[in-house]
């Protein structure tokens, strides 16, 4: 919001939604008319490049902090990060996409961690790319609803359960606003594949081109396959 003083041709500007102000004092090039540069974005109270309503919507509260940012080809890979974290830290991934050793066949080690997009916006979402070649994410060693994976897409993941995401070991992870293509299971599960003894909360997330090859073809809800 921007708010102009005729009086003495100051201007106002409300912090909580304007951010990037170039010109502090804009030029008058005309009368009543001022030339500015503005940069808006939603509220980032805290200050972690998150936007606020991203942090409600993943955490229920806008008070957590980005603990590692990870981009392609830079000096941590995924696992790298994942493998540096404690309970309750963030991992943000910036847009791009990340293949290789290091970026898929992850497993979160039974840490309640968060994967997250820098951006919310479904359009811009950091791809994990698997190749064909292995799954995305392993939940498997009892992790729980503090384990998060928001904002992210896989793609061309592969494997005979759960092509895109394994849940098992009592694991119990939440999905949200994500993206999950063109993944391929063997046996159960193309895209995601829940066992008897995990449990999963899948939010706003879209699943589509997935496929499973096997005369089993059992990727139905029975066999908590998706």
């Amino acid at each position: 919001k921007v708010f102009v003083e005729l009086s003495n041709l100051s201007w106002k500007w409300d912090e909580d939604e304007a951010y990037g102000i170039f010109n502090a004092n804009p030029i008058n090039t005309t009368t009543n008319y001022f030339d500015a540069n503005i940069t808006l974005r939603d509220p980032d109270r805290d200050n972690d490049w998150l936007p606020d309503w991203w942090e409600d919507a993943c955490f229920g509260n806008t008070n957590k902090n980005r603990s590692a940012i990870v981009w392609p080809g830079g000096p941590l890979t995924i696992q790298a990060a994942i493998d540096m974290a404690e309970d309750g830290d963030i991992i943000m991934l910036w847009p791009g996409e990340y293949s290789g050793d290091g970026n898929r066949d992850l497993t979160f080690s039974g840490k309640n961690i968060a994967l997250i997009s820098w951006l919310s916006d479904r359009t811009g979402q950091p791809t994990i790319a698997c190749g064909g070649e292995t799954r995305a994410i392993n939940f498997i060693s009892g992790e729980g609803a503090g384990a998060i994976v928001a904002g992210i897409a896989i793609e061309s993941g592969f494997a005979d359960r759960g092509g895109g995401i394994l849940i098992r070991g009592g694991a119990s992870p939440r999905i949200m606003y994500s993206t999950i293509r063109n993944c391929r299971g063997t046996q159960r599960g193309s895209a995601i594949h829940v066992e008897y003894d995990g449990y999963l909360l899948l939010q706003n997330c879209e699943i589509s081109g997935n496929s499973i090859s096997s005369e089993v073809n059992d990727n139905d809800a029975l066999y908590g396959g998706a």
